[in-house]
């Protein structure tokens, strides 16, 4: 006969030994030698706030179409003042991928930093992927102040030597009517150009100048390891467990992370300075994020970190300037895009997730609460009815013990949830109302989740999704959290009885080019003016290469 205690402790034992190997396998890459470069293009380099910035960003050493890769990036603006005006995060798939920021409209007219990094660069912020905008606000005068506390000096290089060599256009006419389909051809350099790398903008004159930023490092900053690690499989959240009382790091605890409306739960444990970080699923939009520790931990308190770079500020060598023409262009542009604010009536949708099955498949037990006569108490549904749980109490505290199909107990504490996130508090769940329960699922037998294991699985869920009104614990976080952008091309205007006031004609991040043309159609607005075809890509060395092509758009 098999000595349970002697079992439990063998086991535990050996669940301990597997999770110190896993954990010691995690790399903190604080000196990681960075051996890729980030590139970003923007459709336009001059905007009067609440334009749109059109981006795409590239790793040129990930080109490769023969397999897939993807890279998480994190993108932000900020001001020569330092402080971060807007950010989002992308997914490059085989080292491209395309995105947008809105710039806000509180912003002061100055020069503002467009930065693209992934989490292993953070060790040295010269390694970023820099670009920069000159940003205009018509109904303020104030200019944008610069910050004293620069660790990074970015000097500016216009190129004005534009190529010409790699490019050829045909078919585009030089005067062209307002609301007109404009088609024409691009026949490209295919020996010296990187294809991947190609993106094509239709702009105002002059809103166009392509900036090379040359970085130099001020002093050596002081990276915390935490925020640096290589992110493989998307983007993730990392932090530290404290204690409440003394503020010391608390090892090897165990952390949850849940997703509302993905039906899952994503497991980590702490390691042995309190760190943790737990990689999330590729998903998009904002969306609440609940974590926990175990509900022993009663001391305990989570520190979640910031996932963008706070800590970088930069000097931009540029003093901001506007010439009598800018100040006529950046008028026109703030006229169009108050007239297209109006009559735009796109909204961005939240991104929902509907999750069809949950992470642990179909559950091998489910009481289904109306199947039955109202009991006044939940925990009764387990003690008044057949079911592989078993309570007890400890220190007057309900505890549950699943059995197998066998009738064999199972020796881990098993995950308690409530519609899908993790509580293990199983004794103030049970004290919810069970009429605002729909049903109780049980897994039966062990199940290993991320770093974790457990002795089966009980989740409570209820009838509207609000988690039965339990209330969580104060070591508990709810985060709304922002997750990949979401990319929205601005398309135009179909209704000829409303203004067009687009200003970019066109912004295609991944033209599709047959042998070595690609053919482009769009449409003009009723903008008049003169306007530009700007192709920019990184040719076979390594260099960034602008062409341009000019048109006037006029009166029928």
């Amino acid at each position: 006969m098999i000595n349970k205690d002697k079992y439990r402790k063998v086991l535990n034992r050996v669940i301990l030994l597997v999770l110190l190997l896993v954990s010691s396998s995690r790399t903190y890459a604080q000196n990681a030698d960075i051996n890729y470069s980030i590139s970003i293009s923007t459709d336009r380099s001059f905007y009067v706030v609440g334009e749109t910035v059109e981006l795409k960003v590239t790793i040129p050493e990930l080109f490769y179409p023969e397999k897939l890769t993807r890279s998480f990036i994190y993108c932000d603006m900020i001001g020569q003042d330092g402080q971060i005006q807007s950010y989002l995060k992308l997914m490059l798939k085989n080292g491209q991928g395309e995105s947008q920021m809105i710039i806000p409209s509180s912003l002061k007219s100055g020069y503002y930093i467009i930065k693209a990094y992934t989490r292993e660069m953070r060790s040295n912020p010269a390694n970023y992927g820099f670009s920069t905008i000159k940003v205009v606000n018509v109904e303020d005068k104030a200019l944008l102040g610069f910050t004293d506390n620069s660790i990074l000096k970015l000097d500016i290089d216009s190129l004005e030597n534009y190529e010409n060599g790699n490019f050829v256009i045909s078919g585009l006419n030089r005067q062209i009517s307002k609301r007109t389909k404009v088609s024409f051809d691009i026949e490209i350099d295919t020996n010296n150009i990187r294809m991947p790398s190609l993106s094509i903008s239709v702009v105002p004159k002059t809103t166009f100048v392509h900036n090379k930023l040359n970085a130099k490092l001020l002093t050596n900053p002081e990276i915390n390891s935490k925020f640096v690690y290589t992110e493989n499989k998307g983007f993730s959240i990392s932090g530290t467990v404290i204690q409440k009382d003394t503020s010391i790091a608390m090892l090897r605890k165990r952390i949850f992370v849940s997703i509302v409306g993905t039906k899952d739960v994503f497991t980590t444990m702490s390691d042995s300075t309190g760190k943790f970080h737990v990689s999330l699923p590729i998903i998009y939009g904002e969306h609440e994020v609940y974590i926990s520790t175990d509900t022993i931990d009663k001391n305990a308190i989570i520190l979640i970190d910031k996932d963008y770079d706070l800590q970088s500020n930069y000097w931009l060598n540029k003093e901001f300037r506007l010439n009598a023409s800018e100040k006529k262009l950046a008028l026109m542009l703030a006229q169009n895009i108050a007239v297209y604010m109006i009559f735009n009536n796109d909204t961005l949708v939240r991104e929902s997730i509907i999750a069809k099955k949950p992470f642990y498949g179909s559950p091998d037990e489910t009481t289904v609460i109306m199947d039955f006569i109202d009991l006044p108490r939940l925990h009764m549904y387990f003690t008044e009815l057949p079911s592989s749980v078993h309570l007890y109490k400890k220190q007057k505290k309900y505890k549950a013990r699943i059995f197998d199909s066998n009738s064999i107990p199972l020796l881990q504490n098993p995950l308690i949830m409530v519609d899908y996130v993790a509580v293990n508090d199983l004794d103030r769940v049970l004290k919810l109302n069970p009429k605002l329960i729909n049903r109780i699922e049980v897994v039966n037998s062990y199940y290993q989740k991320g770093d974790l294991s457990f002795g089966g699985i009980i989740n409570f869920i209820s009838n509207n999704g609000d988690f039965g009104g339990l209330e969580f614990k104060k070591s508990s976080l709810v985060i709304n959290y922002s997750f990949l952008t979401a990319y929205n091309p601005i398309q135009p205007i179909k209704d000829n009885n409303s203004p067009d006031a687009r200003t970019t004609l066109y912004w295609n991040p991944k033209p599709d080019v047959v042998g070595n043309k690609m053919s482009i159609d769009f449409y003009t607005s009723d903008v008049e003016g003169d306007f530009e075809v700007i192709i920019q890509a990184i040719d076979k060395a390594g260099k960034n290469t602008v062409f341009k092509k000019a048109f006037k758009v006029e009166e029928n």
